[in-house]
């Protein structure tokens, strides 16, 4: 869908890759090139292009690291022959500095033979250095010259320098051993004698041998300067090659980004011009409603795909259309008896939908019961076991402390014995005695053996009442005692009921009347009976928790709790067929908005993770399904609550 303005665009863009002018571009070439970039999708040409840029970018900042490390290497090199250069040089400087020094100290020591041999040495060290500092000059120069002229430039004038003073040091150093050997410091025993020999060194220092070798010193000097010169020149073309470095890096990413920059813009050109022509027959369609218009295609990229695809869209809904106006036409026909079904289909869907909502929320409730069920057995056989452990250890320990007793009780007496008859004892004894404590003993031995066995009492009572209250027999009636079953529910919850620094506890009032034993599930009961009072004892907790505060249940407390939290539980018979069992607390009471939901499942004031709201109703099922009675709550905002339970005596078993 490219057009002439379009084609036009790509030959400009075409003719700025190629760096030459139009006239020496043949047509057959421009041709091939539209033709080869017109078979290329988007994302080719996308690829294409900065392929091309990036290449270039890539090519031209390795092409000048290249160059740059070729001139930055020879320019270390430099740098490194010059540095060379000036270390050895001025090595040689010094080692001739030093040794002429020495050899004009020997002028004041030739009356002092151990000092002028000490120097002596002194003045061989620096001869021997500079010898071989010679030669490596020798050496570094002869080095050089074999690497070519860009070394060469820096030994100009070390040659001359060598030439110059050849055998000059070695003269030197031999006629100062000769002198030396003239002068017997042994034999100085006149001040004349010592007078000719100073005399003798003095003319040395001063002649022309001394004074050339003091030349090398100056010559060197020049050296050294010529030498930090190169090592200078070395430094500043390193610099100058990482700006060179840095330009052909710059031209090279500038001129990939403007490639980069024509090469989008033709690429947009080429996306957007057959994009607005195809919008513009979209229009036309929609419009106009005229699905004969088709959409001109010139290019194989994803712009000519997407042309070809609307264009079968648009004959594709032409089509379509045709076949809704026959669908529409059946419709009608269809559509008088339609509302009716419609209807009458609604009607049973609402009526299987209520169906299936009370089946829901009875198996709602079912599943609720079925999981508390499962936890209380569960929970009993746990209690039931724990309470067998126990039982064993604890009925061996109280079965032992009255021999215990006898035992201990004998043992008392044999001492009191042993101490009337024997009223002095020995030392040993008397210190033994004083140490135990034996007045102390005797009289806190009993009260402990008498402590323990209160405390094992007080377990067997503890573990009868868990084995009581996890009874496990479900499977029919039994006849139970109610009373065995509350006291066996309150001796559970006793930790609960006690006083503790949080809470100012609860006390228990009994009122039992004269119940006989009553056929009911003794395990079921007592689970009633634990709900009830926990119940009791939650709003307790929250009433002293909250204080003047607003409470859960959205009651206002009592400004200052003037009585003693109380839970009162009375029994009576009402006739021969029913008793009775009331559970009542004098806490804040529940509002009657809630008492109406108190014993649906799920229904819970407490936070959560503290209830799940199926306590009450499975005690409510309990007491109605199960034993055929009723259960009822009076409450009295800011007095407190009562839960009557009514179950008959016997029950009335049906097949």
């Amino acid at each position: 869908m490219l057009n002439q303005s379009g084609n036009t665009d790509l030959k400009s863009i075409i003719n700025r890759f190629r760096y030459s002018k139009n006239s020496n571009i043949s047509q057959p070439l421009k041709d091939n090139c539209r033709k080869f970039l017109n078979q290329l999708n988007v994302s080719q040409k996308i690829g294409f292009g900065y392929g091309i840029a990036i290449s270039i970018a890539i090519c031209g900042t390795i092409s000048g690291i290249i160059v740059s490390n070729h001139y930055k290497s020879k320019a270390r090199q430099k740098e490194q022959h010059a540095h060379e250069q000036v270390e050895i040089v001025r090595r040689l400087q010094a080692s001739i500095l030093q040794s002429r020094t020495h050899q004009q100290q020997f002028i004041p020591l030739v009356n002092q033979p151990k000092d002028l041999e000490d120097e002596y040495s002194h003045f061989l060290e620096h001869a021997a250095t500079v010898r071989k500092t010679w030669s490596e000059i020798k050496s570094f120069v002869s080095h050089t010259n074999t690497k070519g002229e860009d070394h060469e430039a820096h030994t100009d004038g070390i040659p001359n320098l060598l030439q110059t003073y050849r055998g000059i040091p070695k003269a030197y150093f031999q006629e100062i051993r000769n002198i030396l050997q003239k002068i017997d410091s042994s034999n100085l025993d006149s001040p004349e004698k010592i007078a000719t020999a100073q005399k003798l060194l003095l003319d040395f220092t001063n002649s022309p041998l001394a004074l050339k070798f003091d030349g090398i010193s100056d010559d060197l000097t020049d050296l050294v300067k010529i030498s930090d010169n190169h090592y200078l020149e070395a430094e500043e073309f390193i610099n100058n090659t990482d700006q060179i470095q840095f330009w052909i890096a710059f031209i090279s990413i500038s001129l990939s980004t403007i490639l980069a920059i024509l090469f989008a813009y033709y690429i947009s050109i080429s996306i957007s011009r057959p994009l607005k022509d195809l919008t513009h027959i979209a229009k036309e369609v929609t419009q106009k409603s005229n699905f004969d218009l088709q959409a001109s295609i010139n290019t194989a990229d994803e712009v000519g795909v997407l042309a070809t695809s609307f264009n079968q869209m648009i004959f594709k809904v032409k089509e379509l259309l045709a076949e809704q106006i026959n669908t529409n036409q059946k419709l009608e026909s269809y559509n008088d008896n339609l509302e009716e079904k419609v209807e009458k289909r609604t009607q049973e869907l609402i009526e299987k939908n209520f169906i299936l909502e009370k089946t829901l929320r009875e198996l709602k409730k079912t599943q609720g019961q079925l999981i508390q069920n499962e936890k209380m057995s569960s929970l009993g056989q746990l209690v039931a076991g724990i309470a067998h452990e126990i039982n064993n250890p604890v009925n061996f320990i109280h079965g032992n402390l009255t021999y215990a007793h006898e035992y201990t009780q004998d043992l008392l007496r044999l001492v009191e014995i042993y101490q009337e008859e024997y009223p002095e004892p020995t030392t040993k004894v008397q210190e033994e005695v004083d140490s135990i404590d034996l007045d102390f003993l005797n009289e806190d031995l009993p009260k402990l053996l008498t402590s323990m066995k209160v405390g094992s009492l007080r377990i067997r009572e503890i573990v009868k009442s868990l084995r009581n209250f996890s009874r496990l027999d479900e499977s029919e009636y039994k006849q139970a005692d109610i009373h065995e079953g509350i006291d066996n529910t309150l001796m559970i919850l006793q930790n609960r009921l006690k006083v503790k620094p949080e809470s100012s506890g609860i006390e228990i009032i009994k009122e039992y009347g004269k119940l006989p034993l009553v056929e009911c599930y003794p395990g079921q009961l007592n689970q009633v009976f634990m709900n009830l009072i926990s119940n009791a004892i939650d709003a307790f907790d929250e009433y002293e928790h909250e204080g003047k505060h607003e409470n859960s249940a959205g009651l206002s407390t009592r400004d200052v709790k003037t009585t003693k939290s109380q839970i009162r539980i009375s029994t009576q018979t009402l006739d021969s067929k029913s008793v009775t069992i009331c559970i009542a607390d004098n806490g804040p009471g529940i509002p009657g908005k809630i008492i109406s939901r108190l014993f649906d499942p799920f229904f819970t004031t407490k936070e959560v993770g503290k209830g799940t709201g199926l306590g009450l109703a499975i005690s409510h099922q309990i007491i109605v399904e199960k034993h055929h009675g009723k259960l009822e709550c009076l409450s009295r905002l800011g007095e407190g609550t009562d839960f009557i339970i009514k179950i008959p005596i016997t029950q009335v078993t049906t097949s």
